[in-house]
């Protein structure tokens, strides 16, 4: 009898993990998967953090117009309520500049849990500036600081400055990543802080970078600091190419590092690729998403460089890259390794007249994991349009996506999906059963 119901129980089990496959939205995470967090009349998420404690912590705009938008921050509890010990029932709204619309379009956590946000902040509309803001834990500013929490800063005495990407070193320093301008054309610009918000004046010029990407307007997306303190940063180069370029610790490009420090990919058969996110493997290769019309519309484009800025041969058939097709108009916007290696790669989809959240999941070696989703590729309708700006793991593994969906009004939308735990843990409970029973 034990035996049969042993049976049972491990059928139970196999029938219960294989019907929630890798990819499926978490149904513990507020009840269906899927949080929403109105702020204002208006607010959209572009960023995410997770802290070690696994509260989740998206970060963007919020206000009704152009001209009131404001930092804006939540924070939820593993379950997907909002963290009522932050800020205001779990959101932080700030403005960098008084009266003055700032936005967030990246968020760290920094190694005394205090939540660094980067974005924009305008002296005017049409004058904008690097903005940086640190919060406490609980959701204060920072007074230890910048100015009472916050930072702005004029990179190139042009009209449009803007942080899109933010990485923190192991020294506390500070890296924000964008595009400021001179004479009209945008140009990649770095600006390093020291932890308390000062310009780090060992850092190029007095604590600011600005490089010549290509011919046009270039523009830095993300940043992520090697263990060795090189600086890598991706974005969108004035050739339409995609752009990887790698900064020395003191700024100054790393000759070692594609030509004179410099990388620009554009795909046979396209004539626009742009990167967005950036990741390193523990083994130091270099894994970027962007977005490339190299087969038509736009399509995910998931790359792999060796150290010294060249393609990895064992990844995507031997070309160092992939091109994944969702099923409509895709724009890639965020990446993560997996303890296992396997790469998981989140944006959106325009698919006739819905904009869907997508998740993926690559093999190692760039082929789409069979195992998540359906072939490899989840989509997620929330709303008629629901953009993902940006993915991060869980220590466990889970996928979590924030971004926007509209109806009315646009709002702060995440979503978390599970990671399938395998055939392992069918065989742990059939052990676990088998040691009680005494079978």
């Amino acid at each position: 009898m034990i035996r049969k119901f042993l049976n049972i129980l491990t059928l139970f089990f196999v029938s219960n993990i294989f019907s929630f496959p890798a990819g499926s939205l978490d149904t513990t995470f507020d009840g269906d998967g899927i949080a929403f967090v109105l702020i204002d009349t208006l607010s959209q998420a572009n960023a995410l953090a997770i802290q070690p404690d696994q509260k989740i912590v998206p970060a963007g705009w919020a206000g009704e117009s152009i001209g009131r938008r404001q930092f804006a921050l939540a924070r939820l509890n593993s379950d997907g309520s909002l963290d009522t010990i932050f800020g205001t029932n779990g959101i932080v709204t700030t403005s960098i500049i008084p009266n003055q619309p700032s936005q967030a379009f990246d968020v760290k956590i920094d190694s005394n849990l205090k939540i660094v946000a980067a974005g924009v902040s305008g002296i005017s509309v049409a004058q904008q500036r690097f903005a940086l803001a640190r919060f406490n834990t609980d959701g204060s500013l920072d007074s230890t600081f910048g100015t009472n929490g916050v930072v702005s800063t004029d990179v190139s005495g042009g009209n449009s400055e803007q942080a899109n990407g933010l990485a923190i070193q192991s020294d506390g320093k500070l890296v924000a990543v964008g595009f400021s301008t001179s004479a009209g054309v945008q140009r990649f610009s770095l600006v390093r802080y020291n932890s308390n918000g000062s310009l780090d004046s060992s850092f190029g010029t007095g604590g600011i970078v600005i490089t010549d990407v290509a011919t046009g307007n270039d523009r830095a997306n993300d940043v992520v600091i090697q263990p060795d303190g090189k600086i890598v940063v991706v974005g969108l180069a004035g050739n339409n190419s995609g752009a990887v370029v790698r900064y020395n610790t003191d700024g100054s490009l790393d000759g070692t590092f594609g030509a004179g420090g410099i990388r620009t990919i554009l795909f046979l058969g396209g004539t626009t690729t742009q990167f967005d996110a950036v990741t390193l493997q523990p083994d130091g290769k270099i894994v970027i998403i962007g977005t490339t019309n190299a087969i038509g519309t736009n399509h995910f484009a998931i790359v792999r460089l060796n150290s010294d800025g060249t393609f990895d041969t064992s990844f995507g058939n031997g070309a160092g890259f992939v091109i994944v097709d969702a099923g409509g108009i895709d724009m890639g916007t965020g990446i993560g390794i997996q303890n296992d290696g396997r790469i998981v790669f989140g944006g959106f989809s325009t698919v006739g007249l819905l904009t869907l959240f997508v998740v993926g999941r690559l093999n190692k070696d760039g082929s789409l994991d069979t195992t998540f989703g359906n072939n490899g590729i989840v989509t997620t309708q929330i709303q008629t349009t629901a953009l993902a700006n940006d993915l991060a793991l869980q220590k466990n593994g889970k996928i979590v996506l924030a971004g926007y969906s509209t109806a009315s009004p646009d709002i702060f939308t995440l979503a978390r999906y599970t990671v399938c735990p395998g055939i392992e843990f069918q065989g742990a409970i059939a052990a676990a059963i088998a040691e009680k029973y005494s079978l």
